[in-house]
Parts: C-alpha cells; sequence; structure tokens
C-alpha cells in the first residue's frame, strides 16, 4: 500500500487535469497564439529560475570541502578544455542550417526587447531606431532563444549570439558526458566517451552553430545525471532537480517532450520502492510549467505549412513507407567512407561491435544484466526514448539523415551509442593496457581521420540556402547604420543584424508603399537580393524554376540597377541590386499626410500614420 498525502495528491491531480483542460480543450490556434507570445517567456523563465535556485540550494546543502577542488579533477578538466578548443577550431562559426537558426536568432531578439515568445518578421530602422513591427509564433520550442536573450540581456545584443551560447555549451556537455563516461569505467570511460565523441565533425558543426541540437544534448545528459543521483539516494530536493530538467528538456526540441515519459516512469520506480507518493509544490506545478507545449501543438496543427511537406512533395508529415527509405540513407551516413557526411566510421564500427558482443555474452550467460541498479534504469529510460525518437524519425518524411540539413538530427542516437560503446569497453577493464588501448585508437582515428576531414570541408558547400545566407550577411554587415532597406526571401538575415528588411512577395504586393517611402526618402536605398539562375541552353532546370519565377516577378514589378553579381554554384548566381523605379499601375499611388517635419514625429498621430504607411 504506497503511502500519500491526500491533499497533495488531489491538488497534483487537479494541476494535471486543468493542464490538460487549458492546454488541448479550452483555446482555439488564436488564443493560443496570445497565450505562448505573452505568457510563454515568463513560463520558461519561471522554470529556469526555480531550477537555478533547487540547483543552488543543494550546492548550499554540501559542505564547503566537498566543493573545493581536487587533484583527480585537475587532468579531466584539463582534458575538456583541450576538447573544447579542439571543437571551436574545427569548424567556422555561423549559421549552419538555414532557415532554423536565423529563426532562433530572431525568436531570440525579440524575446530580448519585447519579452516576448514571437519571431520577429517586420523591423524597420529609422533615423537610427531599429524598431519590431510584427511577427508571428514560430513551432520551434524555445528554450534555446530564451538562453540566447538572456545572454543579449546579460552582455549585450549579438546577432551570432546563439554561436556565443553554443560555445558556452561545449565545455558543459564534454563535462557532463566525461561523468558518464565514468559512470561506466571510473579509470578510462570519460576520456573514452569524450573521445568518441569527437570523432564526430557532427558535433563541431553543431558547436560552431547557432542551433539547438547541442542544448538538447546538455538537457538529455544532465537530466539522465539528475535520474542516476536520485534513483540512487533519493530526496524532494533531488526529485525536483529531475521534474525541472525534464520540463526545460522538453522545451529544447520538438520531440525532447518525450523525455517527460523517462523522467515519470524514474519518480514512479522511486515511489514503488519507498512504498510512498512524494508530492513536492514542484511536482504539483510541473504540469502547468509544461502548458506551453501543448498550446504550441494546437498551432502546429492549425497551420498544415509548419510541416514543410511540400518539401518533398508528400501529403503526410509521417508514414511506414519512409522507413525503409530511411533506414537505407541512415546506413549511407553511419558507414560513408567519403568527405561529405560529417560521420564517424570508427563509432559506427565500434557501436556494431559492441551489440554484437553484448548480444553474444549474454546469449552464452557469460553477461548478467542488473537492471534493478540506478544506473541501469536511468539509462534504460532515457535510452528507450532516444531509440523511440529515432524510430519516429525513420517514419518522419524528412528523416534522411545523409541529408546535411537532416543529419544533425541524428545526435542523440550518436549520444547513445558513445554510451553504448563506452559500457561494452569497460568489460574488459581489467585487462591493464585496456584503456591505454582504446584510448589511443580514438587519438589515432581523431588526427588521421576527424581533423583533415574538418579542414577539408564545412560539408555545407553544396547547399545554395547556406551560402545565399552567408553572401547577404555579408552585405548586410557592409551596411549597418546607413538606413538601408533589404528585399530578399532570407530578411530574416538582415533583421537579426538590425537593419530594415522585406520579403520579396511582401514587397512586391506592398509595392506602392514601396515607391511612397522611396519618395519619402525613408531609406537611403533600397537593395534587392536575389537568386538568378544559369540557363542551360534556353531552359533553365525544373529544381531552379522557384528561383526563376522570383526573378521573372522582380523584374515585372521593379526597375533594378545591379550593383554586386557573384556565383554561388555551378547552376545559379546571386545579384545585388538597387532599386531606381517602382511599375505602378494607374491608380495605385499613394501618399500620406504626416504633416510639417515628418523625421521628428512632434506627435503620436504622425508616428503611428507613418508605421502604417510602411511595407
Amino acid at each position: 500500500m504506497l503511502q500519500f498525502n491526500p491533499h497533495r495528491l488531489l491538488l497534483f491531480v487537479g494541476s494535471v487535469l486543468l493542464a490538460c483542460y487549458l492546454g488541448f480543450g479550452m483555446f482555439n490556434s488564436a488564443a493560443a497564439i496570445q497565450l505562448v507570445q505573452h505568457g510563454g517567456y515568463w513560463l520558461i523563465l519561471l522554470t529556469f529560475l526555480l531550477l537555478l535556485l533547487n540547483l543552488y540550494q543543494r550546492v548550499r546543502a554540501r559542505t564547503m570541502g566537498a566543493w573545493l577542488p581536487r587533484k583527480q579533477w585537475r587532468l579531466p578538466a584539463g582534458y575538456v578544455l583541450i576538447c573544447t578548443a579542439l571543437l571551436l577550431m574545427m569548424q567556422p562559426s555561423g549559421y549552419k542550417i538555414t532557415m532554423d537558426e536565423p529563426v532562433l536568432a530572431a525568436t531570440a531578439l525579440q524575446m530580448h526587447l519585447e519579452k516576448e515568445v514571437m519571431t520577429v518578421a517586420r523591423g524597420y530602422e529609422v533615423n537610427g531606431v531599429f524598431s519590431l513591427l510584427g511577427g508571428y509564433v514560430d513551432k520551434r520550442p524555445y528554450f534555446f532563444p530564451f538562453l540566447a536573450s538572456l545572454l543579449h540581456d546579460l552582455t549585450g545584443y549579438r546577432a551570432l549570439q546563439g554561436v556565443v551560447l553554443n560555445g558556452l555549451l561545449a565545455p558543459l556537455f564534454l563535462s557532463l558526458l566525461f561523468v558518464v563516461g565514468r559512470f561506466f569505467w571510473k579509470d578510462w570511460g570519460g576520456y573514452l566517451a569524450v573521445g568518441l565523441f569527437m570523432t564526430v565533425p557532427l558535433l563541431a558543426m553543431n558547436v560552431n552553430g547557432a542551433g539547438f541540437e547541442l542544448l538538447n544534448l546538455v538537457m538529455i545528459l544532465g537530466s539522465s545525471i539528475a535520474a542516476y543521483t536520485y534513483l540512487q539516494q533519493p530526496s524532494s530536493r533531488r526529485m525536483d532537480s529531475l521534474i525541472l530538467m525534464g520540463l526545460l528538456l522538453a522545451q529544447t526540441r520538438y520531440e525532447s517532450v518525450l523525455y517527460v515519459l523517462a523522467v515519470g516512469l524514474v519518480i514512479a520506480v522511486v515511489w514503488l520502492r519507498q512504498r510512498a507518493i512524494e508530492l513536492t509544490w514542484i511536482a504539483i506545478a510541473a504540469p502547468l510549467l509544461l502548458i506551453s507545449f501543448p498550446l504550441q501543438q494546437i498551432i502546429f496543427d492549425d497551420y498544415e505549412g509548419l510541416w514543410q511537406l511540400d518539401h518533398h512533395g508528400v501529403d503526410r508529415p509521417f508514414s511506414l513507407a519512409f522507413v525503409l527509405s530511411n533506414l537505407s540513407r541512415a546506413g549511407l551516413y553511419f558507414f560513408a567512407m567519403n568527405r561529405h557526411q560529417p560521420n564517424s566510421l570508427l563509432l559506427s564500427l565500434l557501436f556494431v561491435a559492441a551489440l554484437v558482443g553484448l548480444a553474444y555474452l549474454i546469449v552464452r550467460r557469460r553477461l548478467r544484466l542488473d537492471l534493478s541498479g540506478s544506473g541501469a534504469l536511468a539509462l534504460l529510460a532515457f535510452a528507450a526514448v532516444v531509440l523511440g525518437n529515432f524510430s519516429i524519425l525513420m517514419a518522419y518524411h524528412w528523416g534522411q539523415i545523409d541529408d546535411i540539413v537532416a543529419t544533425r538530427l541524428v545526435l542523440p542516437f550518436l549520444l547513445l551509442q558513445v554510451v553504448a560503446v563506452v559500457s561494452f569497453l569497460s568489460l574488459f577493464q581489467r585487462f591493464k593496457a585496456w584503456g591505454v588501448v582504446c584510448f589511443s585508437l580514438i587519438c589515432v582515428f581523431f588526427i588521421s581521420v576527424t581533423r583533415p576531414l574538418c579542414a577539408r570541408s564545412d560539408f555545407l558547400i553544396s547547399g545554395i540556402a547556406h551560402l545565399e545566407v552567408n553572401w547577404l550577411q555579408e552585405q548586410v554587415r557592409a551596411r549597418q547604420g546607413q538606413s538601408v532597406l533589404f528585399i530578399s526571401n532570407r530578411h530574416l538575415v538582415p533583421i537579426i543584424e538590425q537593419v530594415s528588411a522585406l520579403t520579396v512577395d511582401d514587397a512586391i504586393s506592398g509595392k506602392a508603399r514601396l515607391d511612397l517611402h522611396q519618395r519619402l526618402g525613408t531609406f537611403s536605398e533600397v537593395l534587392i537580393v536575389y537568386l538568378s539562375p544559369f540557363a542551360v541552353g534556353a531552359e533553365v532546370s525544373s529544381d531552379l524554376e522557384p528561383v526563376a519565377r522570383v526573378e521573372a516577378a522582380l523584374n515585372e514589378a521593379f526597375e533594378m540597377e545591379t550593383l554586386e553579381e557573384d556565383k554561388l554554384t555551378d547552376q545559379v548566381a546571386i545579384r545585388l541590386a538597387r532599386l531606381t523605379r517602382v511599375r505602378l499601375d494607374e491608380g495605385e499611388r499613394l501618399d500620406v499626410n504626416l504633416g510639417p517635419g515628418r523625421t521628428a514625429f512632434t506627435d503620436g498621430h504622425a508616428y503611428r500614420e507613418f508605421s502604417k504607411s510602411l511595407p
């Protein structure tokens, strides 16, 4: 019979029911957008502060001597710092996945300036002041942009703050990975775990990028360690740590919400062991602290375009029909022996050997699995979710992980591979030189394969979008502070740099307003950045037809003077053009009465009218 506090249990059940009703049954998508936009920041701030307070209380409860530097941690600390430095030097820093990373940066900008969970989509610099004038609630979880916005608050605004954040997360990730490795093999496990992941160029890509993948790995490791310590020595504070870590992990990546199941399983096991249900105030509030997730799902479900189904020409995001093809493409990534995939053949081969070896030892009864231990339970709970998410990925329409845009999705599975390999290698630690042999093999592979592979390529050279964003970013930075308006389908890149920008579609549909501000002299110049396909013979290749249509639409709406043109690939050039005249039909010309002294905006009416007139 389980013991429990009936009042707290009743409050917990009420919290669950209320969260379900508010999250799934009460609001439509319009109301959900408002709730997430205006309340999401404060909700995640509260969760984050509660975690910091919890960790502070746990540290304070320990004797100071337990936290003083110890000789045995000097070498691991040095190793982690050296590995961090190597990761930061292995790949160029900047946006890796477009437009995901610029969207996260634009969300962080809005959270920094307005404390709203919204991706800014309209922003104008007028008279040296950059103003946000609209945006949308994005589908992406927002723990990463929240942390980036905190860095903005504390250290000042930087467009590439996401890269800075990942640079700071890198030593934390490696430290947590080292700790997990030591759980399996005290002497060498940490060194082998960190070294194995270092052989994967994909890790270096994400450390030097502005995406949320590295934060996801940090939260997975942090939550699993919290689960292990709670299973090992249960207490209310340790349970609160696990719950809060799980809540923040759930808001790091889309599929990471499933780790809440692992957290719940671990807590349930402890309750069964103790024959008592322990409910803290954090546990009671947890369902309500997670309410942003179902609200975002309502928004997601109401806007089918967020699934990006048109990218692959499919009519549904998940299907068993995708599994065989995606598994085949996964094999191409894991066992690639070329210069184009950021994989580690060593890790893949060792993982297969570990699976075969463990199966052999279990079948021959030379290895007994003790699933009752704290480490085994924590590992199995989180490993089950990693495998579940990988299975979902294989049934996803964009689950081709040999595609560099989707490759990052395999990082949690690579983490599981590293843990599995270290646990297998630890079975042979009784051999004296075994640790030295394993570590030497990893070092040789890193020096002879991984480092040269990263030196040869950034693995994104064939991506038009990546090249377009980098080129546009250079043009924008060269004109900061000049009151320029950029028109581009990558308009978030200028906005993140706090430079005025419009999409091509908005510019064309609002060309009368654009003409008005050309006459008013609102912007020093209007620059248009667009792609131009090279024709083969008299025709453009079918996959570049959308690019050709955009160019044709621009030529129809505007007269432009080409300022710069560069070749991006053998198929596409990129152009920077100055707008010289807007082609208007009769009756399209607009005028606005702002009164005398337009730039002074001496009254609120003039400013409101001016803002409304912007395209």
